[in-house]
C-alpha cells in the first residue's frame, strides 16, 4: 500500500512548477522523478484493482446507497395454483413503463416461502433481510435467468429432459443488495412491515445492475407468488401491508390445467396422485371466491383461456383496472424488457403467447375426464359465474 507520505510527495510534485531560477538539469531530474513516482503509484493502484481491494462490491453499494430510496409503490400480487398463467401474466406486465416487475416468483426467505413474511423493525436488518431474500437469485446471477428450470417431463419417455430454453443475463449481486438495504434501513428507520417491504424492493431494484427500466414514475410494483392467495391469513396480511394493493387470480379450466399440472417437474418427481392434484386446484378456486367476496374490487379475476386466446382485450381490460395506459408491450412476454419463451410443461412450438394450452383437454383419459367433472366442475362454474367477470361459459 502506498504510504501517506509518498502520496503527499507525488501530489506535491504533480502540482508544483519548478521555479525560474532552477537550472535546466535539475528541472529535468525533477520531472523524471515525478514521472517515476507516478508510474509506481499507478502500478500499485492497478494491482489493488485486480486484487479486488479497490473498486469492490462495497464501493458499488456505497454509490448505489447514496442514490437509492424506498419503493413506496403499491403491489399488484399475482397468485394462484401453478400452471394457470401466473408466469405468463407477470411476463406480459414486465415491459410496461408504469410497472416495476419483480422477476420470476416472489419467494419469501429460505424457510417458508409460500406464507406472508413476519417483518418487524425491532428484529433489525439481518433478520428482516433474511425473511425476504430469495436464495435462487445467487444461482441465476451465475448461470443466467430462466423461468421454470432446466428440465421438463418427456411426454413419450416419462423422464426429465432438457427444455433448451435460453438464459438471460441477470446481474443482481446479493451482497450489494444487502448493503443497500442495510443503509436504507439505518437511514430511514422503518416503522412497520410496509416500510420494510418498501426498503427491500427499493434496494432490490437499485442493486439490479442491468435493469433496463427507470424507477421514476412507477405506478405499481408487480410480482407473481404462486399458491399464497389460497391461505386466508396470508391474503389478510398482504392487504394489511398493501391496503392500496391489488390481488390478481387466474382460473384455468381444470380439463386443460390437469395435463400440464401432472407434467410439472415437482409433481412428477414427488409422485403426486390425481386426487391430490385436483384438491389443490379446488382449493385455489375456492380461494378466488372467498377473496373476491371479502376484498371486492381489490381482487381481479381473469380466465386463463381469455389471457391466452384473447390476449389483447384481456390486457386492455387489466390496464383499465390498474389505471395505466394500454401499451403494445403488454402483448409480448418479456424479461427485463427482452422477449422470453413461455414457461410451459410441454415443448415450445414458438416464442411469445402460445395457444396450444387451450387444447390440453384432448390429452385426458376417460377416467381422468370423469374425475375432473365430478370433483372440479361445480366450483369452476361458480367461479365463472361469481368471480371471473360474470362469465357462465368456458372454452372447452
Amino acid at each position: 500500500m502506498i504510504s501517506a507520505g509518498l502520496k503527499w510527495l507525488i501530489d506535491l510534485v504533480e502540482k508544483m512548477s519548478p521555479p525560474d531560477w532552477m537550472p535546466e538539469r535539475f528541472r529535468r531530474l525533477g520531472a523524471e522523478a515525478a514521472r517515476l513516482l507516478v508510474q509506481q503509484r499507478n502500478a500499485r493502484t492497478l494491482k489493488r484493482l485486480i486484487a479486488g481491494r479497490l473498486g469492490t462490491l462495497d464501493d458499488i453499494a456505497e454509490f448505489l446507497s447514496a442514490r437509492a430510496s424506498p419503493m413506496r409503490t403499491p403491489l399488484v400480487l399475482i397468485s394462484q395454483i401453478q400452471r394457470s398463467g401466473g408466469s405468463l401474466l407477470s411476463q406480459l406486465l414486465d415491459g410496461h413503463p408504469a410497472l416495476a416487475a419483480y422477476p420470476g416468483e416472489l419467494r419469501f426467505g429460505h424457510t417458508v416461502s409460500d406464507k406472508w413474511p413476519c417483518l418487524d423493525p425491532a428484529r433489525g436488518v439481518d433478520a428482516n433481510f433474511a425473511a425476504l431474500f430469495d436464495l435462487k437469485f445467487g444461482r441465476q446471477m451465475r448461470k443466467g435467468y430462466i423461468k421454470g428450470g432446466d428440465k421438463i417431463v418427456s411426454q413419450d419417455r416419462n423422464e426429465l429432459v432438457d427444455r433448451n430454453t435460453a438464459r438471460h443475463r441477470f446481474i443482481v449481486i446479493p451482497r450489494v443488495q444487502y448493503l443497500v438495504f442495510k443503509r436504507l434501513f439505518e437511514r430511514t428507520q422503518p416503522n412497520g412491515a410496509r416500510d420494510i417491504l418498501d426498503l427491500f424492493f427499493g434496494a432490490f431494484f437499485s442493486a439490479w445492475l442491468d435493469y433496463q427500466g427507470t424507477l421514476e414514475g412507477k405506478k405499481w410494483l408487480t410480482a407473481f407468488a404462486p399458491r399464497i392467495a389460497d391461505d386466508e391469513a396470508t391474503v389478510a396480511a398482504f392487504f394489511d401491508c398493501y391496503p392500496d394493493g391489488r390481488l390478481i387470480q387466474i382460473v384455468r379450466d381444470p380439463k386443460h390445467w390437469y395435463p400440464s399440472a401432472k407434467r410439472q417437474r415437482k409433481a412428477w418427481r414427488d409422485g403426486v396422485g390425481d386426487e391430490q392434484l385436483l384438491d389443490g386446484w379446488c382449493a385455489c378456486a375456492e380461494s378466488i371466491l372467498r377473496n373476491k367476496s371479502r376484498y371486492g374490487g381489490r381482487v381481479i379475476v381473469l380466465r386463463f383461456e381469455d389471457l391466452v386466446g384473447q390476449t389483447k382485450p384481456t390486457m386492455q381490460r387489466l390496464a383499465c383496472e390498474l389505471a395505466i395506459p394500454f401499451e403494445p408491450i403488454l402483448l409480448t412476454p418479456t424479461f427485463n424488457t427482452q422477449p422470453i419463451g413461455a414457461n410451459s410443461a410441454f415443448a415450445l412450438e414458438k416464442p411469445g403467447v402460445i395457444e396450444s394450452p387451450l387444447a390440453r383437454a384432448d390429452l385426458l383419459s376417460i377416467s381422468e375426464r370423469r374425475l375432473i367433472e365430478a370433483k372440479c366442475e361445480p366450483v369452476y362454474e361458480r367461479v365463472l359465474a361469481d368471480g371471473a367477470g360474470g362469465r357462465t361459459t368456458s372454452a372447452r
